[in-house]
């Protein structure tokens, strides 16, 4: 996902290291260099064992048609790994995300934006998402960004009930249009649970594991909600350690599991919100719940401890992990 990915944007590490580090086969990394209307794409898929290049291709392609880029790369490297891809596999990939290339852009701008957390970010994202509807109404990871949004404006009191109805509106639209979106999905899962609805949660659960892949970590953490949320929090922990395994940079995973087990597994909560914290850095809701736990353990000091940097690591522009349904 690329709130795992974009982790890595900056970095200096070998492509083989950072693929061990993901628990993954191979990595794919480029350049793009834009020239006049044309954009060029330099990329090369390094195996992990070795740091051996076993593809690469370099892509010319006017800018006003980068779907057309991602296709020729996503099949490139789709081929090599699969060296057969089935019909319905090469009608995925070549079925373009948006109708606007413009549209897709302002999506990512609000997507991004979004990760900034606070009021002020959410109403900017909230603009680009918009605009992005205009030109693309089918855009369905943008009916997604716009749900997020009132969901966001509902849980810090920047809004009221009628933003967890828009909320909930816009992750059926977005699965109208694509029955797939597992970020919908979950969306709807914490817009049916602040409404005090359990079994539709559980149906969402449901229906991620009837469309999604069971390798595929969106669809396991989505899984994994509906169980959390709809009662099982024992029966969704399995899933969380899944998606860990499959994505073991995955923020909200690690979020998950923390807290959804530290009324009956403390210890596992101080193992893993210390692994959170030394993975992502302070967030106060990780500092919340480890100290629950040692208070459970008997560790009065550290609880204390852990409590004085809750209120120290909330300021109002907090972290926003609801945002990582992006």
């Amino acid at each position: 996902p690329w709130n795992t990915a974009r982790r890595f944007q900056d970095t200096d590490r070998p492509a083989e290291a950072i693929a061990r580090e993901l628990n993954v086969d191979a990595v794919l990394v480029g350049t793009f260099q834009i020239a006049g209307d044309q954009i060029l794409t330099n990329v090369s898929l390094i195996e992990a064992e070795t740091g051996f290049q076993s593809w690469a291709d370099v892509i010319v392609e006017p800018y006003d048609d980068i779907f057309r880029m991602q296709l020729r790369l996503a099949t490139g490297v789709a081929e090599k790994l699969k060296r057969e891809l089935t019909g319905e596999e090469e009608a995925a990939l070549a079925t373009p995300v948006s109708r606007s290339v413009d549209a897709y852009d302002f999506y990512m701008q609000g997507a991004h934006i979004l990760q900034d957390g606070g009021e002020e970010a959410t109403d900017i994202a909230f603009e680009y998402f918009t605009r992005a509807l205009k030109l693309d109404p089918t855009l369905a990871e943008a009916h997604v960004g716009v749900g997020a949004v009132h969901y966001n404006r509902y849980l810090y009191g920047w809004g009221g009930l009628s933003d967890l109805e828009r909320a909930e509106a816009s992750y059926e639209k977005a699965l109208e249009l694509n029955p797939q979106s597992m970020r919908a999905r979950r969306g709807l899962v914490l817009a049916h649970f602040f409404r005090g609805r359990i079994e539709p949660i559980l149906v969402q659960g449901q229906l991620a594991d009837l469309s999604g892949r069971p390798d595929d970590v969106e669809t396991v953490l989505t899984r994994a909600a509906a169980l959390a949320f709809g009662g099982f929090q024992e029966r969704g922990l399995p899933l969380y350690r899944r998606a860990i395994e499959l994505d073991p940079l995955n923020a909200e995973a690690r979020m998950m599991l923390v807290s959804s087990c530290w009324l009956f597994e403390p210890a596992l909560v101080v193992e893993t919100g210390n692994d959170f914290l030394r993975l992502f850095g302070d967030y106060h809701e990780v500092h919340n719940y480890l100290a629950f736990a040692h208070e459970r353990l008997g560790h009065n000091e550290k609880a204390r401890e852990h409590y004085e940097k809750a209120i120290a690591t909330s300021p109002p522009g907090e972290p926003n992990f609801e945002a990582l349904l992006f």
